[in-house]
């Protein structure tokens, strides 16, 4: 579990550690990643081998604050591990600062992780940008938040380059207490705030509904 810096390189892609904190980990990473661009693995999710020159491609030739790329889920399951989801984009889309972090209030949005996306090491190390450790499983949503707050606009793409064979679990209050951050973040911004609402009223509604 222990983070060893890395040789000055293009881009980073930062591995779960075998034990720890992870979110720890990721914001050690952070702090001494020498790459001008970074990524975050996760577990259960396989990236394509060239995920990273694909988005930094972008990056590099666009001027782009953060970059994105689709996925799809697997059934692990079944033998053939059968594709039973994948993202909705079919062209390259670009976003400014507003319309990406209305996307973001969507809670079961694509969006909403961080392991299909490039960051600009620059912009977390000046603008001190890290994980919440307080609330792990929900720690991505406010920081990509605080990240394109920071950021001017991001591209999405419709390639596949990475696969999910299972998603990670979050804890209801948890989830709602990073909304509730993400509100923080955007309190000037109208539809941000009633998205944010409207999708915590949503989650206390289908919690009441559980037999």
């Amino acid at each position: 579990g222990e983070f060893i810096p890395m040789k000055k390189v293009d881009y980073e892609i930062i591995p779960i550690p075998t034990s720890g904190n992870p979110t720890a980990f990721r914001n050690k990473a952070i702090r001494y990643s020498r790459a001008k661009y970074i990524m975050f693995a996760a577990r259960g999710v396989d990236m394509d081998h060239d995920i990273g020159e694909h988005l930094m491609s972008q990056m590099e030739d666009y001027g782009f604050g953060m970059a994105c790329c689709g996925y799809d889920i697997r059934d692990t399951s079944s033998p053939k591990a059968e594709i039973y989801y994948e993202t909705p984009e079919f062209n390259r889309r670009v976003l400014d600062r507003e319309d990406m972090l209305c996307r973001l209030f969507y809670q079961t949005h694509y969006q909403g992780f961080i392991w299909n996306k490039m960051f600009r090491t620059s912009i977390l190390k000046r603008r001190h940008i890290r994980f919440d450790t307080d609330i792990p499983g929900s720690e991505e949503l406010p920081f990509l938040v605080r990240y394109m707050c920071a950021a001017g606009d991001a591209v999405m793409l419709p390639d596949h380059l990475c696969h999910v064979n299972e998603l990670p679990q979050a804890d209801l209050d948890l989830e709602m207490e990073a909304y509730g951050r993400m509100k923080k973040k955007l309190w000037r911004h109208d539809d941000a705030r009633w998205l944010c609402e409207e999708s915590i009223s949503l989650m206390e509604l289908e919690l009441d509904q559980e037999p």
